[in-house]
């Protein structure tokens, strides 16, 4: 028993400290609407071109990319969790877009194949 207040304990901080760091990875690019800068997830490959109001004129809920925000906005940006490195389970910035990501495109393409939810590096790189 003592075992699981402490499982739920460190679960309840990784939470918590997951929504105050997932603020500060994605920030509006100066000028540009509709671009997120995600250059902080490093890579080798040019940053993806990532359309948030695209995303938000689709509908898609907030909290579908934005996990460990509360109510309807997304107030944590996802640098608030997601390090460079990952840190135990805690994915890397790189890894937790790319599986969020290419994850969700590809249930779209498997309710709509016509849809353009891109999947292949190029695509968004």
């Amino acid at each position: 028993m003592m075992q699981l207040g402490l499982f739920v304990s460190v679960l309840a901080a990784a939470v918590f400290g997951a929504s105050s760091l997932i603020a500060t990875a994605t920030e509006k690019v100066p000028g540009k609407s509709d671009a997120v800068d995600i250059s902080r997830a490093k890579s080798e490959k040019p940053v993806a071109k990532f359309g948030h109001l695209k995303h938000i004129d689709m509908k898609i809920p907030c909290k579908t990319c934005h996990h460990a925000s509360s109510g309807e906005k997304a107030e944590v940006k996802c640098s608030v969790c997601h390090k460079a490195q990952a840190e135990g389970k805690v994915l890397s910035t790189k890894d937790a877009f790319h599986k969020q990501c290419i994850d969700c495109h590809r249930d779209k393409l498997t309710t709509s194949p016509k849809s353009h939810a891109p999947t292949k590096c190029r695509e968004c790189h």
